[in-house]
């Protein structure tokens, strides 16, 4: 992997969540992410066994990609 690949990170979020994100300038938090007190994130390799985990069946969901270092 690249340092490029290795300082991203990804959220996966409802589409309506994020657009109120979008609406209000700032992501507050998803409901687990509130629940745990921080922000779940996932490495790329960790993406697929997240969205089976907690979003099988959604639909309308975002793939977020941030770069942790910007």
């Amino acid at each position: 992997m690249t340092q490029n690949q290795t300082s991203k990170i990804y959220k996966i979020c409802p589409m309506d969540l994020w657009h109120e994100a979008e609406k209000q300038g700032r992501f507050g938090a998803a409901g687990i992410d509130l629940q745990d007190g921080y922000i779940h994130f996932s490495t790329f390799a960790q993406s697929a066994e997240t969205s089976a985990l907690h979003f099988t069946g959604q639909t309308d969901l975002y793939f977020i990609e941030v770069d942790t270092q910007q």
